[in-house]
């Protein structure tokens, strides 16, 4: 079993970075990555009991990086962010065209026009009246505008069978109100009213 050294897998790294060209910016930023890593020198060493320390805020534990003593441990800063140079670059669509050698997966919009024909058909199939519908609304769902004249289908006191009527419902006295020739007067049960 051989041994690769950092300068063999430096050397390594920094051919296949020549070798990729323009081709695959990904691999390309993994390689760069890597050597950066591989080739970083450490700003400054510390004591593995300050460690703990340097969490709180504590920097006095923090030696120059010269002063590696055994027991101490390298710190390093962040590695640079690098910028691909194919990022950078502003192509023209003929160069960006010529450069690319495999097919183009093109989306011809097949999908795009099943999903806006759907949507359409679900508008249209809503009918006219999203907001407020031309049937009964069940009481349970919601109720009128405070004492907003309505059709109601419910009983009033006195009667034997449900039936419409002309009511309204008073929020402060929580109760529906039948309206009649002689007045008013309260209905006992209301289940469904109609604008």
């Amino acid at each position: 079993m051989t041994t690769i050294t950092d300068k063999e897998l430096i050397k390594e790294i920094k051919e296949h970075i020549s070798s990729l060209g323009g081709r695959d910016n990904i691999e390309r930023r993994a390689y760069e990555i890597a050597l950066t890593a591989l080739t970083a020198e450490p700003f400054a060493t510390i004591d593995t009991a300050g460690i703990e320390l340097v969490k709180y805020g504590c920097n006095t534990f923090i030696c120059p990086d010269n002063s590696m003593d055994p027991g101490n441990v390298p710190l390093y800063i962040g590695l640079p962010r690098i910028e691909p140079a194919s990022q950078t670059a502003k192509l023209s669509f003929q160069e960006w065209l010529s450069e690319q050698k495999e097919k183009i997966d093109v989306d011809c919009g097949c999908v795009s026009i099943e999903t806006l024909t759907h949507w359409m058909r679900v508008a249209y199939e809503a009918g006219n009246s999203p907001v407020t519908p031309d049937g009964w609304i069940s009481c349970s769902e919601r109720m009128p505008n405070d004492k907003q004249y309505v059709w109601c289908w419910g009983k009033s006191y006195g009667w034997t069978e449900y039936d419409t009527f002309e009511g309204y419902y008073d929020w402060s006295r929580n109760k529906w109100w039948t309206v009649t020739d002689d007045g008013e007067e309260p209905a006992s049960k209301v289940t469904h009213w109609m604008p």
